[in-house]
Order: structure tokens, then C-alpha cells, then sequence
């Protein structure tokens, strides 16, 4: 909000993260139930190009394992835990 008008803005902000979504229940009564998210930390350094998109982000897993590809980076993580995220590799 702006102090000097009052008025609102929305302003957009970038924010990619992989949300761990899991399907519980049958065909009949089946339910979506929020695991976690996996968000990968932005280097904020001039060198690095910054990577807004998600267009061509993947993942994989791997028994517990989380490897998500976000830009030109890998991230870590896990199913049970997936607030703790390494990388970039």
C-alpha cells in the first residue's frame, strides 16, 4: 500500500519452488494432501543469470530422494523432509 495515496498494489514477484502434492484415498474419495515444497535459494550475485521460469523445470525421485532441475542447477531434497534443500550442484 502506498502511505502518501492509500492506494493497494499487486505487485508480481517471482517464486518457483516444487510443491510435493500426494494423492490419498481411492477413485471414489481420493484427495490431494500437501506434503511440503522443495524451493531452490536464488544467488543473488551480478555473475549469475537470474532464472525466473519454470517452463522447463523437471524432477526426479528416487525412493525418498528429491533431485529438482531448476535452470542450469540441481537441487536436493526429501520426501519427509523436504525443508531441508541442498545445492545448487
Amino acid at each position: 500500500m502506498d502511505r502518501l495515496t492509500g492506494q493497494e498494489f499487486n505487485i508480481w514477484m517471482p517464486d518457483n519452488s516444487l510443491e510435493l502434492i500426494e494423492v490419498t484415498g481411492n477413485d471414489v474419495d481420493a484427495t490431494l494432501l500437501k506434503i511440503g515444497s522443495v524451493k531452490p535459494v536464488v544467488n543473488s550475485e551480478p555473475s549469475e543469470a537470474n532464472y525466473v521460469s519454470g517452463w522447463d523445470d523437471r524432477a526426479i525421485f528416487h525412493n525418498d530422494d528429491i533431485y529438482y532441475l531448476h535452470g542450469n542447477s540441481i537441487w536436493k531434497s526429501f520426501w519427509q523432509i523436504s525443508e531441508i534443500t541442498t545445492g545448487p550442484f
